[in-house]
């Protein structure tokens, strides 16, 4: 797919087809966050839309389809202290009413459809190799700006807590969520991905500054985008239970990972970005 040409994308899928029956579909795909503009937004709803309208066509062939969503933007000001499955949505950015809005029409393709929705609500991923040229990513951010030197803005307090869980281990529990949901017949199931830990920024920043032996630069400010943040969100999954089970990565190893790629990519390009 052209990600970055919409009309050659909604045209790829106005002619897209299934080979395969019983195919299982997971859609990952969105390039936008929290400081995402109205129009990247309109613009990844109508490429969303395009995808449903092919899902729609093809729905003899596919048993299920699974819609990776976003826990933070989805609950965002959530009142609850804990936030499970039953916590009511209560989206309070442009981004997070449209990942709702996507979770709301795929549900609603399939109350006529004879396939599953799978939604899985994914707490703050991270892992190297992220895309630095997007405004996502905290602590590759960070661990960018201890290695370089070159000071990053924070536009949050220090003492925001959010849940960090590693990119391998939102693809292990989302296997398993899918695993265990094409073994039973039940409705449509939402389920919370996340670490079930929560960490301040400046808990990241802390085991960031251990790690490396430097000192991260953060520069403070604010902008539109800091209301729309709230201090804490702390998840704890009460669906499909067992696969908490899983053993995440834990944030001082994972940081550790993503230094380590940063490092290797510094001493392996030859114009490094950094």
């Amino acid at each position: 797919m052209p990600w970055n040409n919409l009309e050659q994308c909604i045209s790829n899928f106005e002619s897209w087809r299934v080979a395969k029956p019983n195919t299982g579909i997971v859609w990952a795909a969105g390039n936008s966050g929290v400081s995402a503009t109205k129009e990247i937004l309109d613009a990844e709803m109508m490429l969303f839309r395009a995808f449903l309208n092919a899902v729609k066509r093809n729905e003899e062939q596919i048993s299920y389809v699974l819609l990776v969503s976003s826990a933070g933007g989805v609950y965002g000001e959530a009142s609850d202290e804990v936030i499970t499955e039953s916590t009511m949505p209560n989206p309070i950015s442009d981004y997070g009413k449209t990942k709702l809005q996507q979770e709301i029409e795929l549900t609603e393709l399939t109350s006529s459809a004879q396939f599953r929705t799978l939604i899985a609500r994914v707490s703050n991923a991270y892992g190297p190799r992220q895309d630095l040229n997007k405004k996502q990513g905290l602590i590759s951010h960070l661990v960018q700006a201890a290695l370089s030197s070159q000071p990053i803005t924070i536009y949050v307090p220090m003492e925001t807590k959010r849940d960090y869980i590693f990119a391998d281990d939102v693809g292990a529990k989302i296997s398993k969520f899918i695993s265990i949901c094409e073994r039973a017949d039940s409705k449509p199931e939402v389920k919370i991905i996340s670490s079930g830990v929560s960490s301040s920024i400046s808990e990241v920043v802390s085991e960031i500054d251990r790690l490396t032996g430097m000192t991260t630069p953060i520069v403070f400010a604010e902008q539109r985008e800091t209301g729309l943040q709230p201090t804490s969100l702390v998840f704890e999954s009460s669906v499909l239970t067992a696969i908490e089970d899983y053993a995440c990565t834990s944030l001082a190893e994972g940081i550790g990972l993503i230094i380590e790629s940063q490092k290797r990519e510094l001493t392996q390009t030859p114009n490094p970005r950094i």
